[in-house]
């Protein structure tokens, strides 16, 4: 089922720098900062731009966040530290969470189980079946962010120095210089593909953090740099739907249906009743030479969308267990002994 495109949803998204940004590029320099700003050949030219996996890490980092908030355990682990090692050690509620993808690999490796895409899909978290795992590829995606037609990159190098624990001063043979960016705008696209309602509605908390201001991204997050602000364009909902008439409620409203509601297959752990009704006005039709049904919400309509799927989201986070095959003990020791093979 996975393999097959349901449904399809496009957002279009502008993100304007609030404070000064800076992502770097990684590259030694031989002259000029110590942290320059990541460039790509675009157009002819180089041309400063956001990675889209920056960006993508951004987003699921504060979704995750999120979904800990309101219920814990709701998401994997995926990286060992002391602190997750411990948890470990003590087989603590997070050691549960740690790891979708190596848990699959465990039970089909060494327990003999047939894992195949329904049960990957219906045994990971809610963060691996949206964004994806090291066992299979997730359906959440984020373009590059470049420049806005039209618009200016202002960058700046700044100083920096590190300060004498002692005297209160700075520091000798620490000084360092960086460059940051101000007032820029960026666009970018993000597109989640066969989607069940409750994502659409995991992805409107962070847009709407995104709205407000409130996610940093880059380096320096704790020195002031980093935020920036979010403007949703256009959300571009569309269908592989010969018959629109399925997307249309018996009451004559349009209806958004997840694969839960159109897929027709088991196994999947899918959401039972995954679709909402959509307010007046709104409907799904195939533009002329186009093969899809389509809904636009744009010009601020997009908030209609939002409000309805971030209670789809509610309702299943709040009801969100951790699935026993993947809760049980039995995968913690083989992490463990992983974990030191690898370091």
């Amino acid at each position: 089922m996975l393999k097959k495109l349901i449904n399809e949803c496009t957002v279009e998204l502008k993100l304007h720098t609030v404070d000064p940004i800076l992502i770097k590029s990684g590259m030694a320099t031989v002259s000029g900062p110590n942290m320059a700003f990541v460039e790509t050949f675009r157009n002819g030219h180089r041309e400063l731009y956001l990675p889209g996996s920056s960006l993508k890490g951004i987003i699921r980092s504060h979704a995750e966040r999120i979904a800990r908030t309101l219920k814990s355990p709701s998401a994997c682990e995926p990286f060992l530290n002391d602190d997750v090692r411990e948890a470990l050690k003590r087989r603590s509620e997070r050691a549960q969470t740690l790891w979708c993808g190596e848990k699959l690999r465990i039970r089909e490796k060494q327990f003999d189980e047939q894992i195949d895409n329904r049960v990957a899909y219906k045994d990971s978290c809610p963060a691996c079946r949206f964004f994806g795992s090291t066992y299979y590829a997730g359906r959440f995606s984020v373009s590059d962010a470049y420049l806005v037609p039209g618009s200016h990159a202002f960058k700046q190098q700044r100083d920096g120095v590190g300060i004498d624990r002692y005297t209160g001063g700075a520091s000798k043979r620490a000084k360092f210089d960086l460059e940051v960016l101000t007032d820029s705008s960026f666009e970018c696209t993000i597109r989640i593909r066969n989607f069940e309602v409750w994502q659409l509605g995991w992805l409107a908390y962070v847009i709407q953090d995104l709205k407000d201001g409130v996610i940093h991204i880059g380096s320096g997050k704790s020195r002031g740099l980093g935020r920036v602000r979010g403007d949703v364009g256009r959300v571009l909902v569309s269908y592989l739907i010969a018959d629109p008439s399925h997307l249309r409620h018996e009451s004559g409203r349009a209806r958004l249906r997840g694969i839960g509601s159109l897929a027709g297959e088991d196994g999947y752990g899918l959401a039972p009743d995954d679709e909402v009704l959509l307010p007046e006005g709104f409907a799904f039709t195939r533009p002329q030479g186009k093969l899809r049904n389509e809904c636009s919400f744009d010009n601020g309509r997009d908030a209609d969308l939002w409000l309805k799927c971030a209670d789809k989201w509610d309702e299943f986070i709040s009801h969100y267990k951790i699935s026993p095959e993947m809760a049980h003990t039995r995968f913690i020791g083989d992490i463990v002994e992983e974990a030191g093979r690898d370091e």
